[in-house]
C-alpha cells in the first residue's frame, strides 16, 4: 500500500471517530480573537465558541460549548454545553450546563454546574452547586457551595466549607474542615499533619495514611489513584488544545506553512523526523564529550524537548486542516477547527491502550519532520 493510500484510509477512520464522537450539530464554531473578546450581555452565540485574546469577557448566552484562551477570562453568561479554558485569571460566575475544565493561576467558579469540575490552578476557588464530581490539583484550595458527587484532590492548603455529599479523598500538607461543612461519605486524606476539623461533620468515617516517603511533588506516582490518573489525561488536553489555539493564532501563517509541509509529502516529513530524532540525541552526546561544548549540548537538548511537545500539537493541527478540507468544507479555512478537531481527533486515538503510544510516537516524528521547513531553503509549501 502506497504513502497516498495509507494515509487515505487513516484519514478515513479519523472521521468516522470524528463523526461518532461529535455530533454534527455540535460541530458549529464561533470564532473570535483579538486583544480584547468581548460578548454581550444581550448577544447570544448558537453554537460552540472558539476565543482567544489577552482578556476574554462572556457576559451573554452561549448555546454550546466554549474552549477559549487568554490572560484574564471572565465568564458570566448562561452556558448550554462544557466550559475549556486556559488562562492565567479564570472567573466563572455563569450557569454550565455541562462540565467545567480548567487550568490556570487563578480560578474561581461561583456558578452553577451541571455535571463535573476538573481544575489545576496554583489558586482555587469554588463556591458553586456542582451537580456532578470534582478533581483538583493547585497550591491552595477553598471548596464550598455544594458537591451533588465525590471530590478528589491534591494540594499545600485544602479548606472545606461547603456540602459534598459523597466520598472525598485528598494529598495535602494542612487539610481544614471549617464550621458547618458536610461529608456525606468517607473522608481518605494522605498528609503528614493530623485533619484540622474546626466543627465540620463526617458521616462515612475518617481515615488517614501518613505519606512512607516525602517526595515533594503534588501527585507522587507511587500513589496515583485512578481519579489523578484521569485527571492528568484530562489536563493533558486542555493544556494541549490551549497550545495549539495559541499557535494557530499567535503563529498563524508560520503554522499553516508548517501544516503544509506536513501534509505535503507526509512520508517524506516522517522520514526526516525519524532522521531528527535519532540524530539530535547522538549530536548532543557528542557535543557534550568534548566538553566545552557541554553549554551547546543543554540547549540543544532543551529546544528538542520544547520541539517534541509541539511536533505532536502541529501534527494535530495539520490532521485537522486536512479532516475540515475534505469533510468540513464550510470550515477549512477556520485555523481553530483544525486545532480543536485534530487536537480531539488524534487524543481519542491517543487514549487508546497499547496502539494509543504508537500513534503518539507517530505523531511527533510526522510532527518533527514537518518542522523541518523552519530550516528549509524551499519555502514553496502547498496549500493541502
Amino acid at each position: 500500500m502506497n504513502t497516498k493510500r495509507l494515509f487515505a484510509h487513516f484519514f478515513f477512520a479519523v472521521f468516522l471517530i470524528l463523526n461518532f464522537a461529535f455530533p454534527k450539530d455540535a460541530l458549529a464554531f464561533a470564532t473570535r480573537t483579538g486583544s480584547q473578546v468581548i460578548v454581550s450581555e444581550s448577544e447570544v452565540v448558537d453554537g460552540t465558541l472558539l476565543a482567544s485574546g489577552q482578556t476574554v469577557m462572556i457576559d451573554g448566552d452561549i448555546k454550546g460549548d466554549i474552549i477559549c484562551a487568554g490572560q484574564n477570562i471572565d465568564i458570566n453568561g448562561a452556558v448550554d454545553g462544557d466550559i475549556i479554558c486556559a488562562g492565567q485569571n479564570i472567573t466563572i460566575t455563569g450557569a454550565v450546563s455541562g462540565s467545567v475544565r480548567c487550568v490556570g493561576q487563578i480560578v474561581k467558579i461561583s456558578g452553577a454546574v451541571g455535571r463535573n469540575v476538573t481544575v489545576a490552578a496554583q489558586t482555587i476557588s469554588a463556591g458553586s452547586a456542582v451537580a456532578g464530581e470534582m478533581l483538583f490539583a493547585g497550591q491552595q484550595a477553598d471548596i464550598g457551595g455544594r458537591i451533588g458527587g465525590n471530590i478528589a484532590g491534591a494540594g499545600n492548603g485544602i479548606f472545606i466549607n461547603g456540602d459534598i455529599a459523597g466520598n472525598a479523598d485528598f494529598h495535602d500538607k494542612n487539610l481544614i474542615l471549617r464550621k458547618d461543612s458536610r461529608i456525606g461519605g468517607e473522608l481518605n486524606y494522605t498528609s503528614d499533619n493530623e485533619l484540622a476539623n474546626h466543627g465540620g461533620q463526617v458521616l462515612g468515617g475518617v481515615n488517614r495514611t501518613v505519606p512512607a516517603v516525602k517526595d515533594g511533588t503534588v501527585f507522587s506516582k507511587a500513589r496515583k489513584t485512578v481519579w489523578q490518573n484521569a485527571a492528568d489525561k484530562a489536563m493533558g488536553l486542555i493544556i494541549n488544545l490551549a497550545v495549539a489555539l495559541a499557535l494557530v493564532f499567535l503563529f498563524k501563517n508560520l503554522t499553516s506553512k508548517i501544516a503544509g509541509a506536513i501534509l505535503e509529502k507526509p512520508g517524506r516529513s516522517f522520514g526526516w523526523g525519524l532522521i531528527i530524532m535519532i540524530a539530535v540525541p547522538i549530536a548532543a552526546i557528542a557535543l557534550a564529550i568534548t566538553i566545552i561544548g557541554i553549554p551547546v549540548a543543554i540547549l540543544a537538548v532543551l529546544f528538542f524537548i520544547a520541539a517534541l511537545f509541539l511536533s505532536r500539537v502541529l501534527a494535530a493541527i495539520a490532521v485537522g486542516r486536512k479532516i475540515t478540507k475534505d469533510y468540513w468544507k464550510s470550515k477549512q479555512d477556520s485555523p481553530a477547527a483544525h486545532a480543536l478537531v485534530g487536537v480531539a481527533v488524534l487524543w481519542i486515538f491517543f487514549a487508546i491502550p497499547v496502539i494509543g503510544g504508537i500513534f503518539s510516537f507517530a505523531a511527533i516524528v510526522w510532527g518533527l519532520g514537518g518542522m523541518r521547513y523552519l530550516f528549509s531553503k524551499d519555502k514553496g509549501i502547498a496549500n493541502n
